[in-house]
């Protein structure tokens, strides 16, 4: 495990093993390792896409605020739908989670809801 660049352990592991893990699988299903790399990265390409916006507006919206040309009233609506928008745009990772998803079983030959 600890040559490893990342270790799996699975539940029924030692609890030495578990503990020295980067990950434990609880259910055994090696297939959940799937849906674990799929979910990071699109959570990966959501932190990019919040940290492009947070730096676009800030670069925008900061030196137009500091130099008086927007009301401070504005300027504080102004960041305050930014901060939603990031919030909403991760939302969005926990809405992709929940929705079922369908995996080709190659034994039957049909799609099998997960």
């Amino acid at each position: 495990m600890a040559g490893a660049g990342i270790s799996v352990a699975m539940g029924s592991a030692a609890d030495l093993t578990q503990l020295h893990a980067d990950a434990v699988l609880l259910n055994g299903q090696l297939v959940q390792l799937i849906e674990a790399l799929k979910t990071s990265r699109r959570t990966r390409k959501v932190i990019r896409q919040n940290l492009v916006w947070a730096l676009v507006y800030n670069v925008c919206a900061l030196p137009l605020a500091a130099a008086g040309m927007v009301p401070p009233w504005l300027a504080a609506i102004g960041m305050s739908i930014s901060s939603l928008i990031v919030v909403l745009n991760a939302l969005r990772l926990g809405k992709a989670s929940t929705q079922p998803q369908h995996q080709h079983n190659p034994a039957v030959g049909a799609q099998v809801a997960s």
